[in-house]
């Protein structure tokens, strides 16, 4: 019994130990896109062209070396087209950011991804309410509906485009090439560099992203990567 009760402990011991690892990667994937420039709609993040507006990552990193001698970077062994900014702490090495070599833009580039959202409106009439008559409901016809079939095996019946309220939307979704401006981000969070020192060597971003992720507007907007 007293065998059982320790393989119990232990294969507990292990579980603990798989949801702290996952945990701790889940929070550091939320510290990655809160540190990431999220910037205004008119500046779109997909826009390729946003690439050809950066330098060489051999000259930001010089002037990143004028705010904070300790920095240190490498080229990735086998990522060549990728640097690593670390620091040494305690013996040890800490990276701080991977960002792209030789040039890299001054916003990050972001992939787009299509996702559906539910719009109702289009199908609300003020005319239009329920028992009660305070509240008004969605009115749909048969026309609105798309094309659809029976699936036995399912159980359950599909649908050949989107139902009445959805609507596609393409939306900003992962980084694609890092942007210098994130980086610095990355850096401020790890209290390598000061707020005061950055914009001085490379100035302030006239967007509301760079704003809200340098604490200089509290409307409560986030700034995701």
């Amino acid at each position: 019994m007293l065998v059982r009760d320790e393989a119990a402990l232990d294969r507990l011991a292990q579980e603990a130990l798989i949801d702290k690892y996952y945990e701790d990667l889940q929070e550091y994937y939320r510290r990655c896109h809160s540190q990431a420039v999220w910037i205004d709609t008119a500046d779109d993040p997909t826009n390729a062209d946003r690439a050809a507006r950066g330098c060489l990552t051999e000259e930001f990193e010089k002037r990143l070396l004028k705010l904070n001698p300790r920095l240190k970077f490498k080229t990735l062994p086998l990522k060549p087209d990728k640097r690593v900014c670390y620091i040494w702490r305690l013996g040890e090495a800490v990276c701080l950011c991977v960002y792209e070599n030789p040039w890299i833009p001054e916003f990050s580039l972001r992939a787009r991804q299509t996702e559906i959202e539910f719009n109702p409106l289009p199908f609300f009439n003020p005319d239009n309410r329920n028992a009660d008559g305070k509240q008004a409901v969605m009115h749909i016809n048969s026309k609105d509906m798309p094309k659809s079939e029976w699936d036995p095996e399912a159980g359950e019946t599909r649908f050949h485009g989107l139902l009445p309220g959805e609507e596609e939307v393409e939306l900003p979704w992962r980084e694609v090439k890092r942007g210098w401006r994130t980086v610095l981000l990355y850096l401020l969070a790890a209290g390598e560099l000061f707020l005061g020192d950055v914009e001085r060597e490379f100035g302030s971003a006239d967007t509301r992203g760079w704003k809200v992720a340098t604490g200089k507007d509290q409307t409560g907007m986030e700034a995701p990567a």
